[in-house]
């Protein structure tokens, strides 16, 4: 879980806590309007799960993140 401050407690990641509503509420608000079923809801859901942690990763070693998470 997140502190105020940014920093996690118990000093691990928590995958999927922080990635998993970034995209699914916003999927899930624009369902309707957009007529996008669910299995593409889930799709991408899980496809920004699975890419979020290698592409932070990756911008931190290109030097445009502070923290590689």
């Amino acid at each position: 879980m997140r502190r105020a401050n940014g920093r996690q407690s118990g000093g691990g990641q928590s995958f999927g806590i922080d990635q998993i509503p970034k995209s699914l509420l916003p999927l899930l608000a624009l369902q309707h309007t957009l007529a996008t079923p669910w299995p593409v809801v889930a799709g991408v859901t899980l496809a920004f799960l699975l890419m979020e942690t290698p592409v932070a990763w990756l911008f931190h070693r290109m030097g445009l993140r502070d923290r590689p998470y």
